[in-house]
């Protein structure tokens, strides 16, 4: 409340006003990440990494993620706190973290169905890592979604009798 105050004193606009009857699903407040910054003086903002070498790698990471696996969605830029991106047709997704300690981003790839895989993927220059991630989520999910036709199939023939 004492940030919601002080942000409101100074003449910040919300975005998103809170919704506080029993018509609808509850509501907070939003307002921009702009605002907050720069009422509370902060310069860099805390959301992102500010690392060249991370972000030079995540951004060809994501090159190749928009040419070999163009229905998974990732940002620009990799969140602090990681990112968790999906394959359109929910049969995938994956888990990305960056950890500081061993300056490697931890990749956790979630097939519906399926096997768990966590890897270790090193920053580096060279974009072999990334194409090798690329192609084994590829096949992750291909085989996600050939599993899920399969399980569609296998229902469909038991409401309907059908045995072909």
């Amino acid at each position: 409340m004492v940030i919601h105050k002080r942000l409101m004193a100074v003449g910040v606009k919300l975005a998103v006003y809170p919704n506080n009857n029993d018509k609808g699903p509850r509501l907070e407040s939003v307002v921009a990440k702009d605002d907050v910054m720069r009422v509370f003086e902060i310069d860099e903002d805390p959301t992102v990494f500010h690392d060249a070498q991370l972000n030079d790698f995540w951004t060809r990471l994501v090159g190749h993620a928009r040419e070999h696996c163009p229905f998974v969605y990732f940002p620009d830029r990799l969140p602090a706190e990681g990112q968790r991106v999906w394959q359109s047709a929910g049969t995938f997704s994956a888990v990305f973290r960056f950890d500081l300690d061993e300056y490697m981003l931890d990749v956790m790839l979630v097939p519906a169905g399926g096997d768990r895989q966590s890897l270790k993927l090193a920053i580096t220059d060279d974009d072999q890592g990334i194409i090798d991630l690329m192609l084994l989520m590829t096949r992750t999910i291909d085989a996600a979604c050939r599993g899920g036709e399969e399980k569609a199939r296998r229902l469909y023939r038991k409401r309907t009798g059908c045995s072909g």
